[in-house]
């Protein structure tokens, strides 16, 4: 049976979100996924540590929970968050580098050699010039990734976000006009994505909070991508 030590450190190397469960009354361990599956050692009968482990995970936020198996300290376990940014304009080179600060592994892409470079975002673990629906294949984004598209037309829109609808990406924004915006989502569904599959593009990026700038509207994404990962979206 695989430790649960080792279990835990497979889960964060294959860039999955999880849970090192450890019962305080033994020290015995367990690791759970984000669906709640025992990826090793043993969870007793009841469910509820489950559950809890499940709500933390999503949450992003690690504590100790009471139930019929006593106190379990539930430690989350979440691969480091990347930030894929499409279009490197000016607010990009400020989400980059705020993004940065708070611990996103930032990634940036742009298909204009203008804009796709290194020395534009310092704070980048990556820039890549290249088509967004290109440079999407290669990257993989997974429950710990999330992307924003700063490009706002179609040619540039199209291949990128059913991409990003297909694949495990926590969050997806996209910058625009309420009226680009339902553009893209007619788009989209007469492209065969269900109206519940576009809803997870937030558009127009970001929270309400009347920013104008670009820097003023790189802090209303991030905010709005700080909540999707901690698990606490605002309400409208």
């Amino acid at each position: 049976m695989t430790d649960p030590v080792d279990a835990a450190r497979d889960l964060l190397e294959a860039r999955r979100t999880g849970a090192l469960l450890t019962f305080l009354a033994d020290g015995s361990k367990a690791v759970v996924d984000a669906n709640g599956e025992v990826v090793a050692g043993a969870v007793p009968g009841d469910r509820e540590v489950i559950t809890a482990a499940i709500g933390m995970i999503g949450a992003g936020r690690s504590g100790t929970v009471t139930s019929g198996s006593g106190e379990v300290f539930v430690e989350v376990l979440e691969p480091e968050p990347r930030l894929l940014i499409f279009g490197a304009g000016p607010i990009a080179e400020s989400l980059c580098a705020m993004a940065s600060l708070v611990g996103f592994a930032v990634e940036v892409g742009d298909p204009r050699p203008a804009f796709a470079r290194a020395e534009r975002f310092p704070g980048a673990a990556a820039v890549r010039l290249g088509w967004p629906g290109d440079l999407i294949a290669g990257m993989e984004p997974d429950q710990s990734t999330y992307a924003v598209s700063l490009l706002h037309e179609a040619r540039f829109e199209d291949d990128l976000l059913p991409a990003l609808l297909r694949s495990e990406a926590r969050y997806i924004g996209a910058l625009g006009s309420r009226r680009t915006h339902a553009a893209r989502s007619q788009r989209l569904e007469q492209a065969g994505f269900s109206a519940e599959d576009v809803a997870r593009i937030h558009g127009p990026v970001g929270l309400d909070i009347g920013a104008a700038t670009p820097a003023e509207i790189a802090v209303a994404i991030l905010g709005e991508v700080i909540s999707a990962r901690r698990g606490q979206p605002l309400a409208p």
